[in-house]
């Protein structure tokens, strides 16, 4: 998987936790993404998450 996949991955789960974002379009330029993701990850409320969720933002971390 791509970076760039990855963080389409990552934004379309935190985008399908909130109906209000189900609209949200995900940008195709790396900084808009990445823009897209923080903001998103910002706003969440802290809850429980899926471990494949935090797989793939461990690989974007390099963790």
């Amino acid at each position: 998987m791509t970076q760039s996949e990855r963080r389409s991955f990552l934004i379309k789960m935190l985008v399908n936790e909130i109906p209000e974002y189900h609209s949200l379009r995900i940008p195709n330029d790396t900084n808009g993404q990445k823009k897209l993701l923080r903001s998103l990850m910002n706003v969440r409320p802290p809850r429980p998450i899926g471990e494949d969720f935090l797989a793939v933002h461990g690989e974007i971390l390099d963790i």
